[in-house]
């Protein structure tokens, strides 16, 4: 199975599961992810924390689209999102 791919990084060194690295051309720059958000929820999971996120992030499927639910400053907002597969290093 191949675990579909995103294109940020999270902080996983705080609870809540904020962005820290967003790249240029990736599925998650295309959905206006920007560094600093808060990942509140990938499709209809809810995310609370770091641990959260890796079990929804588990579950993508490259080229099947998706939501996220962000938080930014005080304001939520929602994307759709459609993972690709991983990048060649």
């Amino acid at each position: 199975m191949i675990r579909g791919w995103l294109g940020f990084s999270l902080r996983a060194e705080t609870q809540s599961p904020q962005m820290v690295r967003v790249l240029p051309k990736s599925p998650a720059a295309s959905a206006g992810i920007k560094p600093a958000d808060v990942l509140l929820g990938v499709g209809t999971r809810p995310i609370t924390d770091y641990v959260d996120a890796g079990n929804a992030f588990f579950y993508l499927i490259p080229g099947q689209p998706g939501r996220v639910k962000l938080l930014r400053g005080v304001e939520q907002l929602e994307s759709p999102l459609t993972p690709t597969r991983p990048q060649a290093e």
